[in-house]
């Protein structure tokens, strides 16, 4: 996880320009949980078999509307920068993290919007609340069913890297995309999803 620590910053600059506002007037961090990877209400995670290794392939969040393969990003090794999702309305898994079910934390980005306001896969992840379910697919058929912690909302720049990536004893997810102003760069900010394991479906 040490490469996703060094580059993340430059994602936190590339998502936060040119998409937008996901929380409409908030300002600083929304949380509703704990951001360590504890489930809401400050309750441990029950025991989970961890799986092998298995890169995903689909992400379904029902609760936002996503339904949907996913595509692949790594290190732009030209720039040390995490690469972006290729087509808006797909996310990506990093593919430097950990694969869903392992243990340790899978990593997703994706775009809220186009520079074009083209809705991004991430369109309504402002309706998205702790307690929702994220399920990810995986290359060997293995649906992973993991539970959101939290989401938190960081200004830009300030996203909390060493817990964002931390490693986990159990497996877990981080979403990553962006808030902030379509036309202010300033108020741009980036959202981080919080998720554990909690089965397999």
């Amino acid at each position: 996880m040490v490469v996703a620590a060094l580059v993340v910053f430059a994602v936190v600059a590339a998502f936060g320009y040119g998409l937008v506002s996901l929380f409409a007037g908030t300002s600083g961090s929304r949380s509703a949980a704990s951001d360590a990877g504890t489930p809401a209400g400050g309750s441990t995670a029950a025991a989970v078999t961890t799986l092998s290794y298995s890169p995903p392939t689909h992400l379904t969040i029902a609760a936002i509307g996503v339904d949907g393969a996913l595509q692949q990003v790594g290190v732009d090794s030209a720039r040390n920068t995490l690469q972006l999702p290729a087509k808006v309305a797909q996310a990506a898994w990093f593919s430097n993290s950990k694969t869903p079910g392992q243990a340790g934390p899978t990593v997703i980005i994706g775009y809220i919007s186009s520079g074009a306001k083209k809705p991004g896969v991430f369109a309504k992840m402002a309706e998205l609340r702790p307690g929702g379910e994220i399920r990810v697919t995986r290359t060997d058929a293995k649906t992973v069913v993991f539970t959101v912690d939290s989401i938190t909302e960081y200004p830009l720049n300030q996203m909390p890297t060493d817990k964002v990536f931390a490693a986990t004893a159990a497996p877990t997810l981080r979403i990553i995309t962006c808030g902030g102003s379509l036309h202010d760069a300033s108020t741009a900010s980036n959202v981080v999803v919080y998720a554990h394991m909690t089965g397999t479906g």
